[in-house]
């Protein structure tokens, strides 16, 4: 990531990789920053050997609404001040800043020799440019931004522009350190990367495919020696061949072949790069490919204590046509069908992922294209789902852990969120197919969480581990509600009681004790509709497991005081994703009224409580979000889906 720069100047034939988005279509605010360095600020540490760019910046900030931008805005000065700076605001920004850099560092950088810019880190995405080229781009805010600035990029004793184009969303954003230029650090220098295209990634016969190439890129300017070592593991993780080589690692990108023909459709590749000199020791994962699976249904060890007064037909029984109908199709046709799947996987197989959320998307296209399977036979959908699957278990740590953090930012931000969605998927293609590594990943998510959560001796607080007065990481207890049907382990019970009981911490989000006392969903922790739908949902589920009527009360008046108080006429709820006062209900583009993922969890709600009760209110809700906000939400012509839809 950090030699992009190098990868896409050198590979002038092959087509550049295009910027993966955001998979659920989420609109952005894109902040443009551009910064300029006075040289007369520049205060120069001889004993650090680095510059320092803490002050005299230049910002402008656009618009803090989508699309409108002011052509000729007027820049003001700021210095860099970590944890608040002009980053920390939503809205549309720029900066510059100019630098002299003394040819004199020449001399004085003896280890590495090469220049590099650090940034620290940077909520969320950016772009970055030395004197009009680009250095590096970076998606998500857990990742220490390094920018190796080439030697040819340099106007050494000479003025030279740094310029930032950041794109931020949602909260406001920040920096974690000033920025300053110095000697890279070796790990920084070089990079590796597998060469492969789409095909062989997708195909689940390898047989043909007997040379596997791998890209070392080097920024040192030097020729060294060094080893790469290729290993090469079926699906049970069962080492079939390694082989290593001695190479001389050049400037740019240099190509190492490895021949092997593998006699298995999957394959998971682990290349390691060493540079001695540098006591470097680099890896890179790569999976191709998928075995087949032949579908018999997974089946519970547990079973509800309360039982439903609704239950639905079989999915794979049903037939749905008319309007309606058609819409399923476009949606299977023109976005399941068309998922990029190397975007959902990238960051489980090599991590950290490009934003701090990412790894949520898998696991949503897991559950509806497994329930789409259901529903059609699509033998190219189930293709993709054996693959997706696969190659998803292949980023599984040996504990358990599925997410997309590097080990020193695992349990922060979205992570346990992460984990939520990858139990939700893997339990749901697990319920289709009955394949076994599917529930047994889940499980080992499921007893990581157990393991790692809690408040015994040195384990964590769950509120802590998740964004929204903890509710992101707490509502994992509805997916772990089926992981308790599908494997009876009544160690779940236990961790359910701990989430519960953490909603009432000095720092929980009090969702049950607010909602009786105030039946408003709006005064209830910050007021977060996404996350606090997720738990209401499996609240739901967890009365229908323990029978507990104390669940009951604040699950109904929630419902009540949505649907009274903060329900659009098109069914949907939210407005910059928080539940707003009563009655409060604006409706422009410029308000981010009914965000995607608050209608479909108001759909899950209500589903939920019609099952349980057979009450036809919930159903007439549900009909109404459906053939309005939802179907409203998704383009026709192309199946993608808008984050926000106004009326």
């Amino acid at each position: 990531m950090n030699l992009l720069w190098v990868r896409n100047k050198l590979r002038m034939a092959r087509k550049p990789t295009k910027e993966k988005r955001n998979i659920m279509g989420k609109k952005k605010l894109i902040i443009s920053i551009a910064m300029i360095i006075c040289f007369t600020s520049v205060s120069w540490n001889m004993k650090a050997q680095k510059l320092d760019l803490s002050n005299n910046w230049t910002y402008f900030f656009n618009s803090k609404v989508p699309g409108e931008i002011t052509d000729q805005p007027s820049e003001k000065e700021s210095p860099w001040v970590e944890k608040d700076s002009m980053l920390r605001k939503t809205g549309l920004v720029n900066f510059k800043r100019k630098i002299v850099i003394p040819s004199s560092l020449k001399k004085d950088w003896t280890n590495t020799g090469v220049a590099a810019l650090y940034l620290g880190r940077v909520l969320q995405a950016d772009e970055t440019f030395f004197n009009g080229k680009l250095i590096g781009k970076t998606g998500s805010s857990d990742v220490q931004r390094v920018y190796i600035i080439p030697a040819d990029f340099i106007k050494w004793d000479d003025e030279n522009i740094i310029e930032m184009k950041v794109e931020h969303w949602g909260q406001k954003g920040g920096s974690t350190s000033a920025p300053y230029i110095a000697e890279a650090k070796p790990k920084n220098v070089f990079a590796i990367h597998s060469v492969n295209d789409e095909m062989i990634r997708k195909q689940s016969a390898l047989n043909k495919n007997t040379t596997h190439k791998v890209e070392v890129t080097s920024a040192s300017g030097k020729l060294l020696a060094g080893t790469v070592a290729a290993q090469f593991f079926n699906i049970q993780n069962v080492l079939l061949h390694q082989d290593e080589k001695k190479v001389d690692i050049k400037n740019g990108i240099n190509t190492i072949p490895f021949e092997f023909k593998s006699s298995t459709s999957f394959l998971k590749i682990i290349y390691t790069l060493k540079i001695p000199a540098y006591s470097v020791e680099q890896s890179w994962i790569e999976v191709q490919g998928y075995e087949p699976v032949v579908y018999k249904q997974g089946f519970q060890k547990a079973n509800y204590k309360v039982k439903p007064v609704f239950e639905p037909a079989a999915i794979s029984n049903q037939k749905v046509e008319g309007w309606l109908g058609y819409r399923m199709f476009i949606n299977l046709e023109k976005r399941l069908k068309k998922v990029d799947e190397f975007a959902l996987l990238e960051g489980y197989i090599n991590r950290p992922g490009k934003h701090p959320w990412i790894g949520e998307h898998v696991g949503k296209f897991l559950e509806a294209a497994c329930n789409t399977y259901k529903n059609t036979g699509d033998e190219a959908l189930k293709i993709q789902i054996d693959r997706t699957v696969q190659q998803l278990l292949a980023g599984q740590k040996k504990d358990g852990y599925l997410g997309t953090y590097t080990a020193e930012n695992e349990w922060t931000s979205w992570d346990v969120w992460s984990h939520k969605y990858n139990l939700v998927g893997l339990l749901s293609y697990y319920e289709l197919s009955g394949y076994e590594p599917a529930l047994t990943g889940a499980k080992l998510i499921g007893d990581l969480l157990v393991k790692k959560f809690g408040t015994g001796e040195g384990q964590l607080d769950i509120v802590k581990a998740g964004a929204h007065v903890g509710m992101a990481a707490t509502s994992v207890i509805d997916p772990l509600t089926d992981l308790y049907l599908f494997t009876g382990d009544k160690r779940y019970l236990g961790f359910f009681d701990y989430i519960i009981n953490s909603y009432n911490q000095y720092n929980g989000p009090a969702i049950i004790r607010t909602l009786n006392a105030t039946g408003r969903v709006d005064k209830t922790a910050n007021a977060k509709a996404y996350e606090m739908l997720s738990n209401l949902v499996g609240i739901v589920k967890l009365y229908r497991i323990t029978g507990d009527t104390a669940l009951l009360n604040p699950i109904v008046k929630a419902w009540n005081d949505i649907d009274k108080n903060r329900l659009y006429i098109t069914g949907t709820t939210s407005s910059f994703e928080h539940f707003q006062d009563d009655d409060i209900l604006p409706a422009t583009q410029k308000d981010n009224m009914g965000e995607g993922c608050v209608t479909t969890t108001w759909l899950q709600f209500n589903q939920a409580l019609y099952n349980l009760t057979g009450e036809a209110k919930y159903m007439n809700e549900m009909e109404k979000t459906i053939y309005n906000h939802l179907l409203a939400a998704e383009n026709p012509q192309t199946g993608c889906v808008s984050y926000y839809t106004a009326l």
